[in-house]
Order: structure tokens, then sequence, then C-alpha cells
């Protein structure tokens, strides 16, 4: 009697169980195919991990050498201003005799100027 008893709900529970035990062989395999696909993906993941640092490498490489081009650049500018400011320098007595001779010249002609209305005032 206890065996009919507990029968009809040890059949219930057995088919349960078949139940849960079919859905878990399928999420089992749903996660196999889902490993086997991320295994698959892998190599062209790494690949392109692989060329990532390839390229980041030679743009490090290639700003390191803008680096020491504008370096060297700035070297330049750093000479050039400073022969710029020697020749200056030299040049300032030269540039005041220009400035000077400019402003005689431009006396003289002044003078020459008014010495022409004069004559053309005598004639």
């Amino acid at each position: 009697m206890v065996a009919i008893r507990f029968q009809n709900p040890i059949e219930i529970l057995k088919s349960s169980v078949a139940t849960l035990d079919e859905q878990r062989a399928e999420k089992l395999n749903r996660v196999k195919l889902v490993e086997k696909e991320k295994d698959e993906l892998e190599g062209p993941k790494n690949a392109a991990l692989e060329y990532l640092r390839l390229e980041n490498k030679i743009v490090e490489k290639k700003n390191l050498g803008y680096q020491q081009y504008l370096f060297k650049c700035e070297l330049a500018i750093e000479d050039i201003e400073k022969n710029k400011a020697k020749w200056e320098e030299g040049a300032k007595d030269v540039i005041a005799k220009v400035n000077r001779i400019t402003e005689e010249k431009n006396k003289k002609e002044a003078e020459l100027v008014a010495a022409k209305k004069a004559l053309t005032q005598v004639f």
C-alpha cells in the first residue's frame, strides 16, 4: 500500500527529472557550441591584438622620430637667433652710418631743390 501511494508522485517526479535532464543536455550542448565558437575566434582575436601592438609600436617610434626632429629644429632656431643677434650687433654701426648718410642726402637734396628754385627765379 505504501508503494502504491507513492507511485504516482514518483512517476510525476521521474518525468520532471527527465524534462530537466533534457533541458540540461540542451544547455550543455549550447555551452559546448559557444565554447567551440569562442575557441575558433581566439586565433583571429590574437592576430588582431598582435597587429594592434605592432601598430602601436610603429606609432611610438614615429612619435620619437618627430620629437627628435622638433628638438633638432629648435636647436637650429636657437643657433640662427644667436647668429642673427651677433650680426645685428655688428651691423648696428653700419645701419647708423647708413641712416646718417641718408639724412644728409635728404638735406642736400632739399638744398638742391631750393637752389634750383632760386636759379629759376633769377633767370
